[in-house]
């Protein structure tokens, strides 16, 4: 009876249908987020599933159209008892957050995730998977989180790909308050790296690429061998009943 009653065991699910219309990237996708918590006592674990499908015309600057899916796994751990689900904003492939005003609860924790995006045609090769580091701080109706994304590799927590291109990596910071029953907004920043694929096969232009001289200057495959990128950018939610 015990084991009962500190047992608690919270979810939810998200069908969703996105336009995107960018300067970067332009799609209609399709997808489907799954968010879950269980708590014991003050120890808790969140845990997030994406999947979706989506018709793009332009990917990573350039214009292509084609089928693509991608895929999002995430775990944190930690003390709280966050039964407001406020967690599944932390997700990187969702604009839309899973939320239970009703119910209330802290979180204090850290985790790992990773995703993958599969790309067709010219594009596949930047389909890349990426690892994620986790933070994430709240006090009832306020949320802080953090998401670093690498494509390398460490054991099995940190799950990249280990390409060194692509979007080899990004940071996003942002905030979250649940007002009432219906509205959730959101804040944050973000800064993404793009590189294309080096060819290996070529001797290098230039011996070094740093003042330390630890790097290459290596010659990149077409068709996309000058799609360098840096964004740093800020976005918003504003969620409500209507």
């Amino acid at each position: 009876m015990l084991y009962s009653q500190r047992l608690n065991v919270d979810g939810g699910m998200l069908l969703k249908a996105e336009i995107t219309l960018g300067n970067q990237n332009q799609w209609l996708k399709i997808g489907v987020f799954g968010f879950g918590v269980v708590n014991y006592g003050d120890a808790s674990i969140e845990s997030g599933v994406s999947f979706a499908s989506y018709q793009f015309l332009k990917r990573h600057t350039k214009k292509r159209s084609g089928i693509a899916y991608s895929y999002e796994v995430f775990a944190l751990a930690g003390i709280g008892k966050n039964t407001n689900l406020l967690g599944s904003a932390v997700s990187e492939m969702n604009t839309a957050i899973i939320f239970d005003p009703r119910k209330k609860g802290g979180f204090n924790g850290l985790g790992f995730g990773f995703g993958k995006d599969y790309l067709p045609k010219d594009l596949k090769s930047y389909g890349i998977r990426r690892g994620q580091f986790i933070m994430r701080f709240s006090n009832s109706d306020h949320s802080v989180h953090a998401v670093f994304s690498n494509d390398f590799k460490f054991g099995t927590i940190f799950n990249g790909e280990r390409t060194d291109y692509a979007t080899t990596g990004s940071l996003t910071v942002a905030v979250t308050h649940i007002q009432n029953d219906y509205r959730i907004y959101q804040a944050g920043l973000g800064l993404a790296l793009f590189t294309p694929q080096p060819d290996y096969s070529r001797s290098p232009r230039n011996p070094i690429n740093s003042d330390d001289g630890r790097k290459n200057v290596w010659f990149m495959l077409p068709p996309f061998k000058d799609l360098f990128y840096t964004n740093l950018y800020a976005f918003g939610t504003y969620q409500d009943e209507h």
